[in-house]
């Protein structure tokens, strides 16, 4: 009987704005980590070929090639968001140098290739880093920073091909040459 007691006297002091679940040994309600992620981090990818996708201004861009790109509304997922921040910690992203960071020795060059953009905040630091896909081949064989932007590009570009509001687009005619 002391136990319903007990429940009732918290109820009515925490309707009453005396007390707070936690003051009746329950758990607070765990503040949305998500959304406060959402207000303190956000990210931009893009390419100069069309395809972006950016948390602040809630876009998604296809790029159809030879059509005009399609950028539709677009939240990313609080998963999705936590894994970017996530790796983007991992690698630390926010203290790589801008441009982006040096390149290794290399006599490769690819084409078609395009330019990669992409720009963090989190609070109030923002690094903005930008790299040409031409000499994509030499980084692949190299560790370090350029490892850890290529394992952040995939994933980035995992998250956008599997969004089914990308997936409706308009698949893209024609090719790069």
């Amino acid at each position: 009987m002391s136990g319903k007691l007990t429940i009732l006297a918290c109820v009515v002091t925490a309707v009453a704005g005396i007390s707070t679940a936690a003051d009746c040994g329950a758990r607070p309600p765990r503040p949305a980590r998500t959304s406060a992620l959402a207000d303190t981090f956000s990210f931009r990818f893009a390419e100069d070929w069309g395809t972006e996708i950016n948390t602040r201004r809630r876009i998604l861009t296809k790029d159809l090639i030879i059509d005009p790109d399609s950028t539709v509304p677009f939240t990313i997922s609080a998963v999705d968001l936590d894994s970017v921040y996530r790796r983007m910690i991992r690698i630390r992203f926010f203290e790589m140098p801008e441009p982006h960071p040096p390149w290794p020795e290399c006599n490769w060059s690819m084409d078609p290739s395009t330019i990669i953009h992409l720009e963090a905040t989190l609070g109030t630091k923002t690094r903005r880093l930008s790299w040409s896909t031409e000499s994509i081949e030499c980084v692949q064989r190299v560790e370090g920073d350029w490892r850890g932007l290529r394992e952040l590009e995939a994933l980035i570009r995992r998250i956008i091909v599997r969004q089914p509001v990308y997936r409706a687009l308009p698949e893209p005619r024609g090719g790069y040459l």
